[in-house]
């Protein structure tokens, strides 16, 4: 079978389940099911019962749609995609109406995804660092959504869930086990998944691990050559494993503990074609290769209390510790003008640590005609980011050139990143619950400490020492809902969104002595903002569902 004539190929070659325990009579499911959505107003919510654009996927459906990766999550969706296919570096981020990047906030279980951070050609840290076969639940909002979120949800807020194990354990099973692989004819693809479930209503564990090989992605190009003509991919090698651990105790009916661990791992080796040959003033690049490689671990303890106290309906308490790294090197034999063979090296670091808390606490109150749903909590996470470059130019006896900017550098000083957070929300209805009303406000404070040392130092000559920086934002929303009829509702929300400075642009390094230029640090930058507006009005029947809206997102940089 020729596969370069059906790129979008995907054999699913079996699935393997079994149980220890199987119910006499199962139950039929409802054909209809509520899509519930924690994203909008961080309290569990019907997602049509939102005055915000918000997309849900559940496992079925990205089992259904054969999703492979992010990009495979959201073709079907508008306003939303992801770039970066075929690329060297892999994948970037989510970009929601014309809003990507470090802007749209991305979480894993309620933690953070890696920054992304880039400088120069060779250093292009992404923020791909999710496997799709280990998520059961993703949560794509639009918009500004800060008050609820803080910083970086200036263009929204993608959620995923990694998977539970009474995903597997429900109709009274006690053990599951699972063996999926899949064929991808459109990169050579191989994706192994193995699950193990087991437990009971009290307590209950689960492995998931997934390992996936490729190649590059095919393309409709028919010239294969070297340098910038060449139609074809260039060659990949690409490799990646996620292991998800994860265990529940429930203490009784309302109060519940999760420990999950998730590691993740990527590894992409190039053969960059389409730079042979390439002429750089006067040195020609006879090759260039290179290793990309990515790591995330998290662990993390989460609580979630549901009943009726006097005090609390639910409560939600999580505590969290991860740590990321991406590797970048970059390999180039080449001819200088004067006809001289070299061989240049570029070896890149970005690492980000990150450790903290959050807790929410919602309860439903009524006053007179009034429902309200009141939620408050807190947040805190402390941040450690670090960049290093290096590497080095050598003539054919293995001797150091001259280098144009000193090496190894930092392009900004080792920054340690505080944030402290309060929000509150009300969520008030009224009219028989017909019209629902959602203030929120939020308020962040941040804290940068700077810390320099000699590899910075020697690096940046000429430039300051770097400074801390304070800084504090407060966000709002409000928005509406009005349900005309059981299946008529119209809908309306203001929202705000920001992003605290970034700490590679307070105190960003780099000088180049020789061009005569170098790049100056600043302190007295603002928070990035966004303002936006929404309307629309959704139309549902028993097998219909329609949406329109129309918005316009106001963005202020720094």
């Amino acid at each position: 079978m020729n596969f370069y004539r059906f790129p979008a190929l995907i054999l699913t070659l079996f699935v393997l389940s079994t149980q220890a325990q199987t119910p006499d009579n199962a139950d039929e499911k409802d054909e209809h099911v509520e899509t519930i959505t924690v994203t909008g107003t961080r309290t569990e919510q019907n997602v049509d019962g939102v005055a915000l654009t918000i997309s849900v996927y559940d496992k079925e459906q990205i089992e259904r749609e054969l999703a492979r990766n992010i990009v495979d999550l959201i073709r079907y969706e508008p306003g939303v995609s992801v770039g970066g296919t075929g690329s060297r570096f892999g994948l970037t981020d989510f970009n929601i109406r014309g809003i990507g990047g470090n802007r749209v906030l991305t979480v894993i279980d309620g933690v953070r995804v890696p920054d992304e951070f880039s400088f120069g050609p060779f250093l292009s840290s992404r923020r791909d660092f999710v496997d799709i076969d280990s998520v059961q639940r993703v949560e794509i909002a639009r918009g500004p959504i800060s008050s609820l979120w803080g910083s970086d949800a200036i263009g929204g807020v993608v959620a995923f869930s990694t998977i539970e194990p009474q995903t597997y354990l429900d109709d009274g099973k006690k053990l599951h086990t699972g063996l999926k692989v899949v064929y991808s004819g459109a990169d050579s693809g191989n994706t192994n998944a193995l699950t193990l479930a087991g437990g009971e209503e009290k307590l209950a564990g689960l492995l998931r691990y997934t390992h996936r090989s490729a190649s590059e992605l095919s393309n409709a190009g028919s010239i294969d050559t070297t340098g910038p003509t060449r139609e074809i991919p260039d060659p990949q090698s690409i490799n990646s494993q996620n292991l998800v651990l994860k265990g529940s105790v429930s203490l009784n009916e309302a109060n519940k503990l999760t420990l999950t661990l998730d590691q993740f791992e990527s590894e992409i080796d190039s053969q960059i074609l389409s730079d042979y040959g390439v002429v750089v003033f006067g040195t020609t690049v006879n090759s260039r290769d290179a290793t990309d490689r990515r790591n995330r671990d998290r662990v993390s303890l989460d609580y979630r209390y549901k009943g009726s106290s006097p005090f609390a309906d639910d409560v939600r308490v999580g505590m969290f510790r991860q740590a990321s790294d991406s590797e970048q090197r970059t390999r180039e034999d080449r001819t200088t003008p004067s006809r001289q063979p070299q061989t240049r090296e570029r070896n890149s670091w970005f690492d980000q640590s990150v450790r903290g808390f959050f807790a929410q606490v919602s309860k439903d109150v009524k006053t007179n005609k009034l429902q309200h749903t009141i939620t408050f909590g807190a947040d805190y996470s402390f941040t450690k980011s670090s960049n290093l470059r290096d590497g080095g130019t050598y003539d054919s006896a293995g001797m150091p050139q001259f280098e144009f900017s000193a090496l190894p550098t930092r392009d900004f000083p080792t920054t340690e990143v505080t944030q402290f957070a309060l929000f509150l929300q009300d969520e008030i209805s009224l009219i028989d619950d017909r019209f629902t009303i959602t203030p929120s406000i939020r308020f962040d404070q941040f804290s940068f400490e700077a810390i320099a040392d000699d590899i910075y130092r020697n690096g940046n000559l000429g430039q300051g020492e770097p400074e801390d920086y304070e800084t504090s934002e407060t966000s709002a929303k409000l928005a509406g809902i009005f349900s005309i009829t059981s299946n008529l509702a119209v809908y309306a929300n203001y929202s705000q969104g920001f992003r605290a400075p970034p700490y590679d642009d307070v105190n960003v390094g780099f000088a180049n002595l020789l061009g005569g230029y170098k790049t100056i640090s600043n302190t007295e930058l603002e928070s990035e903002s966004s303002e936006g507006i929404e309307v629309g009005f959704r139309l549902k029947n028993e097998s219909d569902f329609i949406q329109l809206s129309t918005f316009k997102n106001d963005y202020r940089g720094c």
